[in-house]
C-alpha cells in the first residue's frame, strides 16, 4: 500500500475530512470525497485506492462554470509533491501498458489550479 498515501497525508494536503461511502471500511478499500476551495477554485476529489481510481471535478467559483473534469481508472501510483499552506500538489501515475509508456499527470490545487500531464515512453 506505501503506492498511495494515507488518509491522514489527504487530510492535510485538502484541509477538510472526507465524504466516505461507508465510514466501518479502511481508507484504502473505501470511497472518499473531498470537496474543498482555493481562492479562485472548488473541487471535488473522489478516490477509491483499491481500485486505482481518482477523479477530480474543478469549477470556477465565481460562476460555478466547469473547469475540468478528469476519471482516472488505472492509477498506479499516487505522491504528495506538495503540501504547504500555500501549495498543494500531487502526481498520478498511471499504469496503462507498461511496456511501452507511463503517463504522469501532475495536479496543482494551490495556489492556483494547473494540471500538466505527460507520456514518457519505455526503451
Amino acid at each position: 500500500m506505501d503506492f498511495f498515501p494515507e488518509e491522514l497525508d489527504f487530510l492535510s494536503l485538502f484541509c477538510v475530512e472526507p465524504i466516505k461511502l461507508d465510514q466501518h471500511i479502511p481508507f484504502f478499500y473505501n470511497q472518499s470525497t473531498f470537496s474543498f476551495n482555493n481562492e479562485t477554485e472548488s473541487f471535488v476529489v473522489k478516490m477509491a485506492p483499491s481500485y486505482s481510481e481518482f477523479d477530480l471535478k474543478v469549477t470556477n467559483r465565481a460562476n460555478h462554470t466547469l473547469i475540468a473534469f478528469h476519471s482516472f481508472k488505472t492509477v498506479g501510483k499516487l505522491e504528495i509533491l506538495c503540501d504547504k499552506k500555500d501549495c498543494a500538489k500531487i502526481l498520478l501515475i498511471l499504469d496503462y501498458d507498461r511496456d511501452r509508456f507511463i503517463t504522469s499527470v501532475e495536479i496543482t490545487f494551490k495556489p492556483k489550479f494547473s494540471i500538466i500531464l505527460r507520456e514518457h515512453f519505455i526503451d
